[in-house]
């Protein structure tokens, strides 16, 4: 069985195809983040725009990190 250090870091990142900032947990073990759009006052934040990806950060173009 695998144990995981559990490593979170947080980070925002700036989604330029859709205009869409999102918070960002990205677990360090397994190289895989959980996007959050961040709240619009145009556009509605729901379930379904929240988004489990295989980081790669060749797609980010803005991205800061906070703790």
């Amino acid at each position: 069985m695998r144990t995981f250090k559990n490593d979170l870091n947080k980070f925002v990142d700036f989604n330029k195809s859709n205009e869409t900032l999102y918070d960002n947990l990205y677990l360090e073990d397994i190289k895989f983040v959980v996007k959050t759009p961040l709240q619009d006052s145009r556009k509605d934040v729901t379930t379904n725009n929240i988004r489990i990806e295989k980081f790669n950060l060749t797609n980010s173009i803005y991205i800061f990190n906070y703790d």
